[in-house]
């Protein structure tokens, strides 16, 4: 399967390379800096037809050999990334991976003491999921009160009491953009820390 994927994908870019980097198949394409931005993404997609179901990662533009090390570890990074806090995308670029990065490069012990002093005992495995689906919506509609009760076919007084109620349960008033960020960078972290990272 692998040479015939080769085989398909040389036919398309003459200048690509392929390596068998376990787990992973590196992909290594040579292109000029203005080509590479309108390739990369369009290359990625055949490459996902091709091989029918697969993660993708891309990492940034190497101007120097000496880079594509740097470069295929940052396509690794977006994958694990990805897996844990995009799983809907199929293609993750490093430059996009966002707060997401930063959280997956945090020692498990910092993060288990964050979500400790952020939420009281408990208080964030009480709510359950219409509270955390409300709150994602809440999240999508940037804080936006009269949108997500829209979104949401709920009176604007009910979001309003779902508010309160995980203001009194968490301490934290999503209305309030410090307290809105804390929140959703507690409920990435916990997200982490249920797919199993390695203690350190």
């Amino acid at each position: 399967k692998l040479r015939k994927v080769r085989g398909k994908l040389k036919e398309i870019y003459q200048t690509l390379y392929i390596i068998r980097c376990k787990p992973y198949l590196a992909l290594f394409l040579f292109l000029s800096s203005k080509c590479f931005a309108n390739l990369s993404f369009q290359f990625i997609e055949k490459f996902r037809v091709i091989l029918e179901q697969c993660l993708a990662g891309i990492g940034t533009l190497s101007e120097h050999l000496r880079e594509l090390a740097d470069s295929y570890k940052e396509a690794q990074t977006a994958i694990e990334v990805g897996k844990v806090f995009d799983t809907e995308k199929s293609i993750m670029h490093y430059e996009n991976l966002g707060i997401g990065r930063l959280i997956y490069q945090l020692p498990t012990t910092v993060c288990e003491m964050f979500l400790r002093e952020v939420f009281k005992q408990g208080s964030i495995e009480s709510l359950d999921q219409e509270t955390l689906f409300t709150i994602q919506r809440f999240f999508e509609n940037n804080l936006n009160v009269s949108e997500t009760s829209r979104g949401l076919f709920v009176h604007r007084n009910t979001l309003v009491y779902r508010l309160e109620k995980i203001k009194k349960l968490t301490g934290l008033d999503l209305r309030e953009f410090d307290d809105a960020i804390v929140f959703k960078v507690a409920l990435m972290v916990k997200k982490y820390l249920s797919n199993n990272p390695a203690k350190y």
